[in-house]
């Protein structure tokens, strides 16, 4: 009867510190991921450009774009269609990519 005693007594301990150990291991907390900005578009005509802005005229009104170095804009002047691409930064709308708009231009032949 000790015999079965000590066992059982021996198999709890050593269980419940297998518990114990396990519960006091530290997480590691989860890897945040960078997440790629989400882009948008924007369809309108530009009124105005420059190396640091855009400005479009859109079915919404006006809307503004920062415009960096990295911005892709090769050939666009005032009054063109264009397609803006762009991502949000806090509340800035911050252009990635404009390209003339051939379907605008198309339906005013």
């Amino acid at each position: 009867m000790r015999t079965h005693l000590a066992a059982v007594l021996t198999a709890s301990l050593v269980f419940s510190g297998a518990a114990v150990t396990f519960a006091a291991q530290d997480k590691k907390p989860a890897a945040h991921k960078e997440h790629a900005a989400k882009t948008m578009t924007a369809k309108g005509t530009v009124s105005a450009v420059s190396d640091s802005m855009l400005t479009l005229k859109t079915k919404k009104g006006e809307q503004h774009f920062t415009v960096t170095s990295t911005t892709k804009k090769d050939g666009i002047a005032t009054g063109q269609n264009v397609v803006v691409h762009y991502t949000m930064d806090g509340k800035t709308m911050v252009a990635t990519g404009v390209m003339a708009d051939a379907s605008m231009t198309a339906k005013k032949k």
